[in-house]
């Protein structure tokens, strides 16, 4: 469950109940607007049951901000290293491990509204540098103060906040999925992600519900994935660096034509074009040698392979 919960530090005790009705339903509780103050200690918001994240970028005598996590503790979860100080912006991110295999990642988002586009255009730059998003699964959420938002969905509009985050998830290949509206006819609070997730209205909040934030519940459909074995062919042939021309390769490169790239429409098939040169470059310029024993990963040394056989005999 997602709510803004506008401050908690006067309504500790609430809020505390209200989690403990409904532990049963909600394995994550992501919070924004916590407002919360140092002297707030966990436990007097959640019970032993759950693990806590929660981060604020103001000083407790400045009201605002402020973003939490809740995380059951039957989740393997870890906090995220994430280097980002803005007092007009929190980020909060953490790591669950739905498998052995597999990985989900939750950053959790609040952006004030007197945020300036270069504060957001640094923002959206830094999730982009977190190369652990690009290969795995995630879901981005929060608070983004992004008020002309509806009125793209609605007439295409579109202001400067709303075009990047539009490159924003393109350059993930994400979605954004709530589309509830609050009183104004504005959506504060997104969901970026590429899962398959239901998110609708919550009938319920855990504090007042803020009439410019309806609470949501985002239901996640995870499959686990198969262990992947690595298989080793005898027929591969790799190129062997260490006796490449490369002084044959730089000119090759140097002199190669790459202006008809630009001439294809499709950006696979321009990737397809620049890696057939790439390759036909390195035949050339690279030997290749066949690796006689694939029985043993492409790591092993011959000392390593050597006390194998001799452990074997």
């Amino acid at each position: 469950m997602y709510q803004n919960v506008r401050g908690l530090n006067s309504k500790t005790r609430d809020f505390y109940n209200a989690v403990h009705v409904t532990q049963d339903e909600y394995d994550i509780i992501a919070l924004t607007e916590t407002w919360l103050s140092n002297s707030v200690y966990d436990g007097e918001l959640f019970s032993e049951n759950f693990l806590v994240f929660k981060i604020r970028n103001r000083n407790d005598s400045v009201r605002g901000g402020g973003v939490l996590l809740a995380v059951k503790k039957n989740f393997d979860c870890t906090l995220l290293k994430i280097d980002f100080n803005y007092p007009e912006i929190d980020l909060l991110g953490i790591q669950i491990k739905v498998n052995n295999y597999t990985s989900m990642y939750i950053l959790i988002v609040y952006i004030a509204p007197n945020c300036t586009v270069n504060q957001r255009d640094d923002l959206f730059s830094y999730i982009e540098g977190l190369e652990i998003l690009y290969q795995n699964s995630f879901i981005i959420l929060g608070d983004f103060n992004i008020t002309k938002l509806n009125d793209h969905y609605l007439n295409n509009s579109r202001n400067s906040n709303v075009e990047m985050l539009l490159n924003f998830m393109d350059f993930f290949d994400c979605q954004q999925l709530n589309r509830i509206a609050n009183f104004n006819n504005h959506i504060l609070d997104l969901v970026l992600t590429k899962f398959t997730c239901n998110v609708y209205k919550s009938s319920y909040g855990f504090v007042e519900v803020d009439q410019h934030h309806p609470p949501l519940n985002i239901e996640i459909l995870l499959t686990k994935s198969k262990q992947k074995c690595l298989t080793y062919n005898s027929n591969i042939n790799n190129f062997n660096y260490k006796k490449a021309d490369f002084l044959a390769m730089y000119q090759l490169f140097q002199n190669a034509d790459w202006g008809n790239l630009d001439s294809h429409q499709n950006v696979d098939v321009a990737v397809k074009c620049f890696y057939e040169k790439m390759y036909g470059i390195f035949d050339i310029c690279v030997p290749k040698i066949s690796n006689i024993s694939k029985r043993y990963p492409v790591y092993f040394n011959k000392n390593i392979i050597r006390n194998i056989k001799k452990r074997r005999n």
